[in-house]
Parts: C-alpha cells; structure tokens; sequence
C-alpha cells in the first residue's frame, strides 16, 4: 500500500468514481474527490495531497488548468491532466503547468499508473533540483567575495551580497539591472568592462581580473579589485551567460 495521497477532481460522478476505484487498486489512497477547482483549492491544505489527477475541463469559474497552476504555486502540488479533444489554446495553457503529465481519455489501468508514477518522478526531480539551487545561492551569498551573474545579454539574474557592497548597491535594488550599468572595471590600458564580458561569452574561456584593475560604479570612488569573469554554462555546454567573482586588493 503506498502512502501516496491522490485527489481526483473530475465533474463527472460516474467517470470520478471510476477512476477512484482504479487509483485504489493501484494501492494508493484517494484524499478526496471534488467536481469544482474552487472546491480541491479550499480542501488542499487539509487533505495534504501528494498528486491530483485532474480533468482540464471543468465546471464552475475555474477550469483543470486554472485549477492545478493554482496548487502548483500554493503548495507545490502536482497534476496528472485527464484530456479529450483539447483546443490548441487550451492544450497551450496546459503545457506550462510545472511537473504536469498528460492522459488522453480513454486510457487503461496501465496508462494511469505510468502517468502517477512519471508525474510524481518529475515533481520529485524538480523538488531536489531547486533544494540544490537553494543551498548553492545560499553558499554564494555567504561568500565574502563578490559574485555577479548575467544572462547573454547582460542582464543581471544574481549578486551577492558582497558584490551589492562593492558597487555600493542596496540590497535588494532593482532599479539597475544590467551590468553596464550596474558596473565597469578598466585596467591599466582603459579597456571597458563590457568588452571583457563579450569575450568571455565569445571564446567561452574564464579571464582573470588582475590586481592592477579598477572597479568603477556610479556614485562611488575608483577600487582596486582582482578576481575573474568567467562562462555560465548549462548541461548541454552552451554558454548561457556569465559569473563575475571580484574581491578587493
């Protein structure tokens, strides 16, 4: 018996009742069975379910993929749609559902017990690949060196605290959002900051920051800094960006 919790939501008596009796066979447990998203929002943090199997068209105010977003960002819930023939809008709307997986109407027993376990592999993989990306922005914030990161086109996606001290920003300011705006670094021979960045997006190869560059930021004055501008890649290779790391002299 698998201590996994499922709501159905499904306004249909007949065809609810149906698939109750089949998440059963399949040993998990059925947390409850609603016809309307309003009713499986207000009942969520009750039951404390694990996975809700949820038909996209439904009655009332809200429909399956109102219904599951909604669960999703209050409380991390994932959904199992149950689908027809979906217009594409619909179907649009319902791919950017987080940790969602898709059954078409009819299915078998087989169909739905792969479609629970796959939603629930996806929720469980997004859930520890965002505790890691919690625990690393964690570690870079702690870090008593500066840490700036930008996309492709400069704009700024993190800075650590460190870093908003060194360029004399206020934590938590978003009026600057791009790094030449933010900052410019200019060695011995002028050369910009915004030049050092494209290159390093351009060759992929990480550049030190030498000890004889200067840190200029608006409203503050000239500051010795070292440290190295280097890629931001993703799993595939691709250069996605890039991570500053300065500290002072």
């Amino acid at each position: 018996m698998s201590d996994t919790r499922i709501v159905i939501v499904e306004d249909d008596p007949v065809i609810a009742n149906l698939i109750a009796i089949r998440v059963r066979k399949m040993g998990y447990l059925v947390a409850g069975i609603f016809a309307t998203g309003e009713e499986a929002i207000e009942k969520a943090e009750e039951l404390g379910p694990d996975l809700m199997i949820m038909d996209i068209r439904l009655k009332g105010a809200m429909d399956g993929v109102e219904t599951a977003n909604s669960l999703y960002t209050r409380y991390s819930i994932p959904s199992v749609y149950l689908t027809g023939d979906l217009d594409p809008v619909t179907f649009d709307r319902a791919k950017k559902t987080f940790d969602c997986h898709f059954l078409q109407k009819p299915f078998t027993d087989s169909d739905l017990s792969i479609a629970i376990e796959l939603t629930q592999y996806k929720h469980r993989f997004t859930q520890n690949l965002k505790k890691g990306q919690e625990h690393y922005s964690a570690i870079l914030r702690s870090l008593t060196g500066g840490v700036i990161a930008s996309d492709m086109n400069g704009q700024i996606t993190f800075i650590n605290p460190a870093a908003e001290v060194l360029v004399r920003r206020l934590p938590g300011l978003t009026e600057i959002s791009h790094l030449d705006d933010l900052v410019t670094l200019v060695d011995v021979k002028g050369g910009p900051f915004s030049d050092s960045c494209r290159a390093v997006i351009r060759e992929g190869k990480v550049l030190d920051i030498p000890g004889d560059v200067v840190l200029l930021s608006k409203d503050s004055s000239p500051l010795p800094v070292r440290g190295s501008i280097s890629p931001l890649c993703e799993q595939d290779d691709m250069i996605s960006g890039l991570v500053i790391f300065i500290t002072r002299t």
